[in-house]
């Protein structure tokens, strides 16, 4: 009889379990990762805004000029 089918189906079933409990621990980082895309993408939407009066600005202070 071989001994290397229990040490095998032991790794299988390690290696199974580290998987499962890495799935819901991703799933987390995805989640924080999503959520920071959505808050860098507002932030993006206030400095555009922001850089487009600031240019505004500089037009009407170009003709008072």
């Amino acid at each position: 009889m071989s001994t290397q089918a229990p040490e095998r189906s032991y790794r299988i079933g390690d290696m199974a379990e580290r998987v499962e409990a890495a799935i819901p621990l991703v799933e987390r980082q995805l989640e924080l990762v999503r959520a920071r895309q959505d808050r860098l993408s507002e932030f993006a939407g206030e400095l555009s805004e922001k850089l487009r009066r600031l240019r505004e600005r500089r037009a009407e202070l170009g003709r008072k000029a």
